[in-house]
């Protein structure tokens, strides 16, 4: 996508070429008047056509998002339906009904992430294993809270993008592990007039990174806040009253 912006920077940079020949070449005015009409023409189709090729492969990258997140579900559900099959070839359904309660469970909270509200954080959330095996996300959503009908002081998109940082954050600060990923807790509620987002990472922090403060940068400017308490991170979006 830089790619894109830098062909259309260029192409409003070399604007200056046909208007530095209109200001020196005089006796040519006319031609240099139709040479600067005829680059405005050029400059603008290269635009138009560099933003096209730019949203195509903003829409591309979101439909492979898209495949590979339902790739890993179906994978999910096949590795599901085999131990399901196991517990009945074997007669142990006590382990069976366990495992239908887990899933059940499971189809519970993916369906209050899916009502969350905001479509990018959403999507985040169902893609972020398809990016990231370090760490594992459980999201918990008090009372299948709706941050679209939320009348929060800030733009939805906008605590999209500082949730995604904030997560990507906690990454970059967390100690890198051998085998099962570390967890971070996401839970999302609203108290009064303030809409709560907290995050507890069940793991090492590098000693070296101050995770709070790296947090705290991310929001630094807007009306949100964040508090550190022990191993949480709350962060607070005020509600307009």
């Amino acid at each position: 996508m830089n790619y894109w912006r830098t062909m259309r920077m260029t192409a409003m940079v070399s604007l200056v070429i046909p208007l530095f020949i209109v200001v020196i070449i005089q006796q040519w005015l006319v031609w240099s008047v139709l040479l600067l009409i005829l680059w405005l023409i050029i400059a603008g189709l290269v635009m138009e056509w560099s933003v096209r090729k730019e949203q195509a492969e903003v829409i591309r990258a979101e439909q492979v998002k898209s495949i590979r997140t339902m790739n890993h579900h179906r994978h999910d559900w096949m590795n599901d339906l085999q131990i399901i099959s196991g517990y009945i070839q074997l007669k142990k359904h006590d382990k069976l009904v366990r495992s239908v309660e887990r899933i059940r469970d499971r189809m519970h909270a993916e369906s209050k992430v899916a009502k969350l509200g905001i479509p990018t954080l959403v999507l985040f959330f169902q893609s972020f294993r398809t990016t990231c095996n370090e760490i594992q996300l459980e999201i918990d959503i008090v009372d299948e809270l709706n941050l679209a009908e939320i009348p929060l002081t800030v733009p939805p998109e906008t605590l999209s993008r500082v949730v995604q940082e904030m997560v990507w954050a906690t990454r970059q600060c967390a100690v890198p592990t051998i085998g099962e990923p570390q967890i971070l807790y996401i839970m999302f509620e609203k108290n009064n007039n303030e809409c709560c987002v907290s995050f507890r990472y069940h793991g090492e922090i590098r000693q070296d990174s101050d995770w709070g403060s790296k947090v705290k940068s991310v929001i630094q400017g807007s009306t949100m806040r964040v508090e550190q308490d022990e191993a949480t991170l709350h962060l607070f979006v005020p509600c307009e009253s």
